[in-house]
């Protein structure tokens, strides 16, 4: 191996890495703003910062690229001397888009099992993760050459340990309150199907790259491959939110009957850019008293509210006994 494969080639890794998801989540950006979602404004607020945070944060990376690979590309030792800023800001980066990521997913926990308690767990783990993350993110701002990383190995090892442990628990739990909702009814078990399946990307994606950027970082703490997993970590947190947020249209459709079977008998969903027709949309009720109670409420019809939605901020209505899907 060359003498710079490990350190600015991971760091280079890395940065393609973090470029293509950014890719990624602009397009989740630009479907968002395209379709025709009810949110209200502090969901709406939420989206275009994680936009701002998002352009931000990897113009600094590309910066970073450039400054240890063009700029210096004359002074190979630049590299040990030295610690430019992008890199201990992608450590307060990742801390704040995963503590806002994790308390919206706790949220729609909690709209969908009613458990205070569970909801009170979530937001004192992801908070004590966010004092932990912020205090090492301060410790590495005040560092002046990179070998120094190697002594914030306890304090950031158990932080993104407790990174993967809120995202895998987050999504078990997600998921496990879907299949418990299942009715046997094909169109209905479709819809929590794709809930699910968005359950299980919400924790998979970011705590795969979580692991890895620390297994890396503690059996090769004097390479940069822990960089080239951890700084895509942010982007694997914005898609999670962004796929939450998105997939309603997906469920519409589903609820629909709208979707079709291409030539692979995969399911074929419109174009996601597309103004959206107007159909109808409403409220799916499942219940779990009967086997053969599902309904649909079409609201545009009757012009009654019949119960509040998990999708935005106002929650289960107390008295209904079954899971509440809104796509509207």
């Amino acid at each position: 191996m060359g003498a710079f494969d490990t350190t600015l080639g991971a760091l280079l890794i890395g940065g393609f890495l973090n470029t293509y998801l950014y890719g990624l989540s602009s397009f989740q950006y630009g479907s968002y703003w395209n379709t025709d979602f009810k949110d209200p404004l502090w969901i709406k607020a939420s989206v275009l910062s994680l936009f701002i945070v998002d352009t931000a944060h990897t113009a600094s990376i590309v910066y970073l690229s450039w400054a240890y690979m063009v700029e210096n590309y004359a002074n190979p030792n630049f590299l040990m001397e030295s610690f430019v800023w992008p890199l201990p800001a992608s450590t307060f980066v990742i801390t704040v888009i995963a503590f806002g990521v994790q308390n919206f997913l706790a949220m729609r926990i909690y709209r969908l099992t009613e458990l205070k308690w569970l909801l009170y767990t979530f937001i004192a783990c992801s908070t004590a993760t966010l004092v932990l993350g912020l205090y090492c993110g301060g410790k590495l701002s005040m560092m002046k050459i990179l070998p120094e990383v190697i002594t914030l190995r306890k304090p950031l090892t158990v932080w993104l340990g407790l990174e993967v442990a809120i995202d895998s628990s987050i999504a078990v739990v997600l998921f496990t309150v879907l299949q418990r909702s299942r009715t046997g009814f094909r169109r209905s078990d479709a819809v929590l199907n794709r809930l699910a399946r968005s359950a299980i990307q919400s924790g998979a994606f970011t705590t795969v790259l979580a692991i890895i950027a620390l297994a890396c970082f503690s059996a090769l703490g004097d390479t940069l491959f822990y960089a080239t997993f951890g700084i895509p970590c942010a982007r694997a947190y914005t898609i999670s939110m962004m796929d939450t947020l998105l997939c309603r249209k997906e469920l519409r459709v589903l609820m629909n009957g709208e979707e079709t079977k291409d030539s692979f008998r995969m399911t074929s969903i419109p174009d996601i850019f597309a103004r959206p027709r107007s159909t109808t949309t409403g409220t799916w009720h499942i219940s779990k008293e009967t086997e053969t109670d599902v309904r649909y409420v079409n609201e545009a019809e009757t012009g009654t509210t019949r119960s509040r939605t998990m999708s935005d901020a106002r929650g289960l209505d107390d008295k209904a006994p079954s899971l509440v899907i809104d796509v509207s």
